[in-house]
């Protein structure tokens, strides 16, 4: 009796069936998830350099500020657009001797991946692209950040909220509807 070896034609079909089907569920959920991680992950960024700036402001004992970059990354952009990456910025202070100079403390490079991340629900006379931390830790720049995934998926966006108290949080969604809210409590809404 001849022992065999190797697969036969059936079970070979069979299994290249089987792995063309799992692939077939498990890309898109796959695409999925690490969009969302990607989001999150610069969310996080977000939230770390807001920390950052207000325990700076803290230490410094003067105002730093957390703003959108303009494209050489030296300086602040008054734009409500964080998708081109934003600064942590000591805006130093020429009213003492000798003058604090101004100085960049941290950059934070473009979103990938046609992420894109914008303020909301700022108080009218606020100024966009601007949140200042100041000697205490306060800021009088409250609003939400929110970030949205290329297809601007309402569902899939994610926020940052900062109170006047200088305050940090992630959004969530309080009212169970699979979208996230912003401070002021309205569903976020992503440009189409």
């Amino acid at each position: 009796m001849r022992r065999q070896q190797g697969l036969t034609l059936i079970e070979l079909l069979t299994t290249m069936s089987i792995v063309a089907i799992l692939a077939v569920v498990a890309i898109p959920s796959f695409k999925t998830m690490t969009g969302q991680n990607r989001m999150v992950q610069s969310l996080n960024d977000l939230v770390a350099d807001l920390q950052y700036a207000r325990s700076e402001a803290i230490k410094r004992g003067r105002d730093v500020i957390v703003c959108p970059a303009n494209r050489q990354f030296n300086n602040c952009r008054n734009s409500s657009d964080w998708s081109n990456g934003w600064i942590v910025r000591d805006p130093g202070d020429s009213s003492v001797t000798p003058a604090i100079a101004a100085k960049v403390l941290r950059i934070h490079e473009a979103l990938p991946d046609g992420d894109s991340m914008m303020e909301t629900d700022r108080r009218s006379g606020d100024a966009a692209g601007h949140i200042a931390f100041n000697r205490n830790g306060f800021s009088s720049n409250a609003r939400t950040i929110q970030i949205c995934p290329p297809d601007n998926s309402a569902s899939a966006a994610r926020a940052v909220v900062i109170s006047s108290t200088g305050h940090i949080r992630t959004g969530y969604d309080s009212n169970d509807n699979g979208i996230v809210e912003t401070g002021s409590g309205d569903d976020i809404a992503c440009e189409s």
